[in-house]
């Protein structure tokens, strides 16, 4: 039986929540997947990768085997609906319990991110319908107690630039399709011109700490059929185009935003309003401009889209040492959105799609060493209150709790690194290596809630 949105009355999170990190594989031959991929049978978290070749492009050879561990390894059988139930279904309860949460696709082109996010509807479709679907669902179970307010929004990241997708969903009236002039890429113009005439957006901050982008339509809706109106119309105006490796490659970011406002009387009989966001990231693929062979616009577009994934990878690095130092969030238009989704006010679940032939070998231990790095990134989520008084209140006793956790968290993680220095030296495996990891990682969680609990007892 399906598990409903929580009821009670919403808490605070006082421990850092991990990224959830999955990994799905594209369907492919199995003969062609079990010649360098190797996974545990039926629903596991292991994932072994061999070079099916054994030397780089420059002829020396390079490290034959690697393994990894992640939340789960969706294989090649995976359907569209088991996909959304792992990776994003326990995001949209946490925005119901008002919390924000964040779900992004990541990978190669060509991987299958945009098929696992958008899908193709009816019986396929991906992770933002159903998500939306679902939004519904839980809106309906709790409309009695509670009143609801649900709205959309659909940023385009192209050449690092913003662009407001919803806002020609307001103007042409609610409209969907496509003008009948169209350009070189088979759209009303080339994705330049239509960047052009939807304007840039610029990224501000508030006082509070929160990321937003400035002037962002957010459009009401009252159901999925309705929100799936406004992601066709902007899907349609996405800038996409033909490569060597992708027939209809994604040269653009795509962040879909659903907010959900819900108001309700407390256990004091006090009326309080809530706000969850759930954002739906589908990343435009990192490509090989000696495969892609790109040229003109394309290699423009190759060459942005590569460079900001990097500063991705630089961020996630940097939080994943820690978060000491400067992190690089500023330094792309991506990062900046993404800010607090990682490292920040969120829940966040990576999906990491790979393309399991042998001749993207290269790109796939790419994708799953990003995909092991964003494990050890720890999140800070907490409830969103829209009242003012009370917001305030929180926040101070909230951050209050979290240093004194996050304190905590930062001895226990050096004690972990002893003891995994110390164990990697006394020649253990990678298997009991892990086992001995988990343990303390479920010692420390342990630790940390007894912490957070006793902290929260001197507050009352």
């Amino acid at each position: 039986m399906d598990r409903p949105p929580s009821m009670m009355e919403p808490r605070v999170s006082v421990e850092n929540a991990k990224v959830n990190v999955f990994v799905r594989l594209r369907p492919q031959p199995k003969e062609t997947v079990s010649k360098f991929i190797k996974t545990a049978d039926g629903k596991g978290n292991y994932l072994n990768i061999q070079d099916p070749i054994n030397k780089k492009h420059d002829g020396t050879l390079r490290e034959t085997e690697r393994e990894f561990y992640f939340d789960e390894v969706l294989g090649t059988e995976t359907s569209q609906e088991a996909v959304f139930e792992a990776v994003a279904k326990p995001l949209v309860d946490h925005v119901f319990e008002g919390f924000n949460a964040c779900c992004f696709a990541y990978g190669q082109t060509g991987a299958g991110k945009t098929y696992s996010t958008f899908g193709v509807l009816p019986d396929k479709g991906g992770i933002l319908p159903r998500a939306l679907q679902y939004v519904f669902e839980c809106v309906q179970k709790q409309s009695r107690t509670r009143r609801f307010g649900v709205l959309i929004s659909f940023l385009e990241n192209y050449n690092d630039q913003l662009r407001d997708l919803g806002k020609g969903f307001q103007f042409s009236g609610g409209k969907s399709g496509r003008s009948s002039s169209r350009g070189e890429d088979g759209k009303s113009g080339s994705p330049a011109e239509q960047f052009e005439r939807g304007m840039g957006l610029e990224i501000r901050e508030g006082k509070d700490g929160n990321v937003f982008v400035q002037d962002l339509s957010n459009i009401p809706i009252t159901s999925a059929d309705e929100a799936m109106e406004v992601v066709h119309f902007c899907e349609q105006k996405r800038a996409t185009f033909e490569t060597m490796m992708n027939q209809h490659s994604s040269r653009s970011h795509a962040l879909i935003s659903i907010v959900v406002v819900q108001t309700f009387r407390n256990q004091t009989g006090e009326e309080e309003t809530l706000t969850g966001r759930l954002n739906i990231v589908d990343l435009a693929g990192s490509e090989r401009i000696s495969r892609s062979h790109s040229e003109g616009q394309r290699l423009k577009e190759a060459v942005m889209i590569n460079k900001s994934l990097s500063t991705l990878g630089n961020v996630v690095m940097t939080l994943d040492g820690g978060g000491a130092g400067y992190i690089p969030y500023r330094e792309s238009k991506l990062t900046r959105t993404l800010q607090g989704s990682l490292g920040g006010n969120s829940y966040t679940s990576l999906l990491a799609c790979l393309n399991p032939t042998p001749d993207n070998y290269e790109e796939c231990v790419n994708t799953l060493q990003f995909a092991n790095r964003c494990r050890y990134v720890r999140n800070r989520p907490h409830v969103n209150y829209m009242d003012d008084a009370k917001s305030s209140l929180h926040d101070k006793r909230t951050r209050r709790l979290m240093g004194e956790v996050a304190s905590l968290k930062d001895a226990l993680t050096a004690a972990h690194g002893y003891y995994r220095t110390f164990l990697e030296e006394a020649g253990l495996g990678h298997q009991e290596l892990h086992a001995i990891e988990e343990a303390i990682k479920e010692e420390q969680l342990k630790i940390m809630k007894d912490a957070a609990e006793e902290a929260i007892k001197e507050e009352q």
